[in-house]
């Protein structure tokens, strides 16, 4: 697919002025505009059934990078929904050979091995879903390549260099060692994985590349193992029969949840400090107090939100009732056959349909909610303390030539791994 010319396109570095040394980035929020794109594009993907969701994450990626801001620059997305279509649908036909083998021939290992024992043919099974991991790696880096190539600041185009089997196999490997040590070498598993990707980031023609050690993570990740004492000390007091168990185990749950969270936070915050383009330097100055103050109060918002909803959808029922007798839609659940089924389902459409359509607006509501006060609010947080040191150097950078779609992200979307709106 040929690029497409735009006025801002060029072979020339980015023109940095003298006050563009060391800058703050700026996040331009835009909350109501952001929840009216949100919420339509989900109504539109829901009556779709989901063909639009490729637009809806286009759209969505195109707000959050033109909102950041570097020396009064957005970022510019150029992705086209058409390209991800395209390549979901190769990627699903590929998934569907490759997991159709591998079942295939895990249940015929697992029937021949297992001589009638049930838990080995089971456990032959669950084999299938290990199958699908080294797929997740490789679908990861895929789709970053992809975002960051169609990813542009004045002109001049990110990209990632091929690479997606090294951070597959990589991926494989310490996140077996991560499994093997019980989680105690997650930091170096993270540590290595971001700078692999990070080291084949690219700016026109300079480099990324990622400093520190993998020891800075260490410290915070630890935190993690701190709760599990209540918790294992609250399953200890339920199974003697003894009080506060249940209150345990809950405290132990919420703070390793809360922890992970914070622990997202700070890495980002140590691995975006040590970053490089060739003679920037980057620092972050994000506090994880922050960040989980923007998660509490957003956990607040929705759960006043979704109150709203069951209120205002228990009174539309209630006027669905009145006017369609809901009581009817049982026909459908004792019909005999499938013709009185049918019958029934087609003498109650209206109700039905009009049931759907509170549910499914509701369902969007709360994910336009979740976009502007989780989404929106924590990007804007991470980027609004970045900075970026002696960032005259990146006039230094010229063009790059532009990377083939591939398969867009494709198998990511197929799996359920795409990394959101891009960061």
């Amino acid at each position: 697919m040929t690029d497409v010319p735009v006025p801002n396109e060029t072979t020339r570095p980015p023109q940095i002025s003298a006050s563009d040394r060391g800058f703050l980035m700026r996040f331009a929020e835009q909350r109501k505009v952001l929840f009216n794109l949100a919420l339509r594009s989900m109504l539109l993907t829901i009556v779709t059934l989901g063909i639009y969701r490729f637009w809806m994450i286009t759209k969505l990626r195109r707000h959050y990078f033109g909102a950041i801001h570097i020396s009064g620059d957005p970022l510019e997305y150029t992705g086209k929904p058409l390209e991800k279509l395209l390549g979901f649908l190769v990627a699903i036909v590929i998934l569907a050979v490759y997991l159709g083998l591998v079942n295939l021939m895990l249940t015929f290992v697992g029937l021949s091995l297992a001589n009638d024992d049930p838990v080995l043919s089971i456990a032959g099974l669950y084999l299938t879903l290990f199958a699908t991991l080294p797929l997740i790696f490789y679908a990861q880096y895929r789709s970053t390549h992809y975002i960051l190539s169609r990813t542009r600041w004045r002109g001049i185009r990110f990209g990632l260099v091929p690479g997606a089997w090294g951070y597959t196999w990589r991926g494989l490997l310490w996140t077996g060692l991560t499994i093997i040590t019980l989680g105690l070498a997650n930091p170096y598993a993270h540590f290595k994985l971001a700078k692999y990707v990070t080291d084949r980031a690219r700016f026109g023609d300079q480099s990324f590349e990622q400093g520190g050690r993998w020891t800075m993570l260490f410290g915070p990740w630890m935190l993690i193992y701190a709760f599990m004492i209540p918790m294992g000390l609250g399953a200890f007091l339920q199974e003697a029969m003894l009080p506060g168990g249940p209150l345990l185990t809950v405290i132990g749950l919420v703070g390793i949840y809360f922890a992970i969270f914070r622990y997202q936070f700070i890495a980002f915050k140590k691995l975006w400090s040590e970053k490089r383009l060739g003679g920037a330097t980057f620092e972050s100055h994000l506090s994880p107090l922050n960040a989980i103050a923007i998660l509490l109060t957003g956990v607040l918002v929705t759960i006043v939100v979704v109150i709203g909803l069951s209120i205002v959808g228990f009174i539309l029922v209630q006027g669905v009732n009145t006017a369609f007798d809901l009581e009817r839609l049982m026909e459908i659940s004792t019909a005999q056959d499938s013709v009185e089924a049918i019958a029934a389902l087609l003498d109650n459409l209206p109700s039905i349909l009009i049931l759907l359509a509170i549910y499914f607006t509701a369902i969007a509501v709360l994910f336009a909610v979740g976009q502007v006060y989780f989404t929106l609010r924590i990007l804007a947080r991470k980027v609004e303390t970045m900075q970026i040191h002696n960032a005259i150097s990146l006039a230094e950078a010229h063009q790059r030539g532009r990377d083939e779609a591939g398969e867009a992200g494709g198998f990511a979307d197929a799996l359920g791994v795409d990394v959101g709106a891009g960061f």
